[in-house]
């Protein structure tokens, strides 16, 4: 298929409307224009070089690209490695000053998740449960992080776009993993 095509399309929309989603039927008709070709909702559903979230529409989706959630903020710190949680390091994520970055506040979030999940890396956690330790670490809700950011996308979106999360509903609730080497592996036990 035309994925670094569709990639340049999404990069230069990204560019011109400042916002990293971009919906399918936008980017079908901007592909359709430029290259005659089209596209369908399950080649980026099933696509791992892309990230989607649904509408209320069945038929349509927004579509971004792992790496936009890093170009969606100007002031950029190089994030640092993740805490080492041996036995000795098992410490609150230590906060910055200021989200300035979408990479700081993924960061952050990758720690807590490690954090929570040290003695069973594999576990998926409530969002509630993360989103309670974050409020208790940095004193703010990640909503009103994200919505500084990024004003479209709430926590779940934004756990989505990154590459590190794996992001699953159960019923009414949504759970979160640090992404493991094979993804589908947990998505069963989570679901049986």
């Amino acid at each position: 298929m035309y994925a670094a095509q569709i990639k340049e399309l999404i990069e230069a929309e990204h560019l011109k409307t400042g916002n990293a989603w971009i919906e399918l039927s936008r980017l079908s008709q901007l592909l359709y224009d430029k290259h005659q070709a089209t596209v369908t909702k399950n080649f980026f559903i099933e696509n791992p070089e892309f990230r989607t979230y649904g509408t209320p529409n069945p038929n349509e989706i927004y579509i971004s690209l792992p790496i936009e959630i890093s170009l969606l903020t100007t002031a950029k710190r190089p994030v640092s490695q993740a805490n080492d949680l041996s036995s000795q390091n098992r410490s609150k994520p230590q906060a910055p000053p200021n989200f300035e970055s979408c990479e700081e506040l993924e960061e952050s979030l990758y720690q807590i998740l490690q954090l929570l999940t040290y003695k069973h890396p594999d576990t998926f956690v409530d969002i509630r449960t993360i989103e309670s330790y974050f409020f208790k670490v940095y004193g703010t809700s990640i909503q009103s992080v994200v919505s500084e950011l990024i004003p479209d996308l709430n926590p779940v979106e934004f756990l989505q776009c990154s590459n590190r999360f794996l992001v699953a509903q159960l019923e009414s609730s949504w759970n979160v993993a640090i992404t493991p080497l094979n993804p589908s592996l947990y998505i069963a036990d989570l679901i049986s």
